[in-house]
């Protein structure tokens, strides 16, 4: 190329679009460099460019112009580079600013997005982000920072991702679940989860505290305990508490976990008193018990009988009754099976031991001969003036179940609609004769008979 007898000292471009004649500047300026990029050309659309050295004489004679081209996009996947420090954990203290800074690369320019699991960066933090890097910048960080951050970049081209480790040395988080296992009277037994956000350092000690449900605050129980087991001493009977654990490690007390609900300190019951069988029948016995001595602290709920065939190690629960009862018929057994009875008492807390019968019971109908009790008739006389009933109510036992017949001056009686009644059962036979006249005076004579 001519240089005119001058030094180049530039050169100036031009640019033609397709379909026009008029050639304009691509740039204002005259260049010092023997390149240049293009800028606002459209896509779909064709240029030609040409070329013209500047000496100090002035411009000179454009080149041929280039062959005509159209712009289009140089695509490049996304890449990420990090800086050393944050190829390694980033470790810091509470309380400290976090910085992640990125270098982007990729065309068109990649669409950038922080992700920490269960966390929305966005408001937690501020993002700076350009063509070039990202910034994610996270202020006065505590324990919930710690953790894997994750960088995306994403064009047509492709996506890529990187991930930062990140801890945060602070106190520890709540342990998890703290549960009560164990009950006495005067003491429970605690457990619990180690945390799991240890603030960057082992655990090595955990605080016990208690309160009563009707307080507010809370008492200290212990400041040293080594494991994730307590045993609570020294509470009141059937009294509601609550309890909390706070995890400690070298940084200080963490953030504590309470139980969710109150629990009432006490024991089971202790055994029924005096179980024993009333009476037995074909198929059924009726048992009758005392309470127990003691019902743990916590008012009794109810009874669980239970029985066993002799020669069977199976007890099956029969009957569950409320606890205001005291006696209770078992039916359903087989006859002429010998069996056991035991029952135990409940509380909130659980069922006491078993209280067992004496000694096995046979299960048949028991015979016993009738029987008439005239004690509320010491004198075998009864006085009625005439117009009133003569009410004659007389308690008999007898088994089985016996035949009641009434009688007046050795002449069987019959029940009436109008002056006479008879009513008889296992337990008492009544007669009742209305409108009585001198005519109804006599001896009344009650036969009672089974076979």
């Amino acid at each position: 190329m001519y240089d005119g007898g001058a030094d180049v000292v530039g050169y100036v471009v031009e640019v033609l679009e397709e379909g026009t004649e008029q050639w304009y500047r691509a740039t204002q300026k005259t260049l010092k460099t023997n390149s240049f990029v293009a800028t606002g050309l459209q896509s779909n659309k064709k240029y030609s460019f040409r070329v013209a050295g500047v000496n100090s004489n002035g411009t000179g004679e454009f080149s041929e112009p280039s062959v005509e081209i159209e712009p289009v996009e140089k695509l490049s996947i996304p890449d990420l580079e990090l800086p050393d420090d944050l190829k390694k954990i980033v470790c810091l203290r509470a309380g400290n600013t976090l910085r992640l800074f990125v270098n982007v690369t990729g065309r068109p320019a990649p669409v950038l997005t922080w992700r920490k699991p269960g966390v929305d960066l966005q408001s937690r933090g501020f993002i700076d982000t350009t063509d070039s890097y990202t910034q994610l910048i996270v202020e006065k960080v505590h324990r919930y920072d710690a953790g894997k951050y994750t960088i995306e970049a994403e064009n047509p081209s492709g996506k890529k991702s990187a991930t930062i480790l990140v801890k945060v040395y602070d106190t520890p988080g709540p342990p998890g679940s703290v549960r009560v296992k164990d009950y006495t009277k005067e003491s429970v037994v605690i457990t619990w989860d180690v945390p799991t956000i240890d603030g960057g350092a082992p655990v090595n000690n955990y605080i016990i505290e208690k309160r009563e449900a009707s307080m507010k605050s809370y008492k200290t129980v212990t400041t040293e305990c080594r494991k994730t087991l307590f045993r609570i001493t020294g509470l009141e009977e059937s009294v509601h508490y609550f309890f909390r654990v706070l995890p400690e490690n070298i940084y200080g007390v963490g953030e504590p976990c309470e139980i969710p609900e109150s629990v009432l300190v006490c024991e089971v019951p202790s055994l029924p008193q005096d179980l024993h069988v009333v009476d037995i029948g074909k198929s059924s016995a009726i048992l009758n018990w005392e309470r127990p001595l003691h019902d743990g602290g916590s008012r009794l709920t109810g009874y669980v009988i239970e029985a066993n065939i002799v020669g069977s190690d199976r007890w099956s629960a029969v009957a569950t009754v409320k606890q205001s009862m005291s006696q209770h018929t078992i039916t359903g057994l087989t006859e002429k099976e010998t069996y056991l009875f035991r029952i135990r008492a409940t509380n909130s807390r659980g069922v006491s031991e078993p209280r067992e019968i004496t000694g096995p019971v046979v299960i048949q109908e028991q015979l016993l001969a009738p029987y008439i009790d005239l004690t509320g008739i010491p004198q075998k006389v009864v006085h009625v003036p005439a117009g009133k009933p003569i009410d004659l109510n007389i308690p008999i036992k007898a088994r089985p179940a016996p035949v009641c017949t009434w009688s007046f001056n050795g002449a069987k009686m019959k029940d009436s609609l109008d002056r006479i009644k008879i009513e008889s059962n296992g337990k008492y036979t009544k007669l009742t004769v209305r409108e009585t006249t001198i005519d109804d005076t006599g001896s009344y004579t009650l036969q009672v008979k089974n076979s």
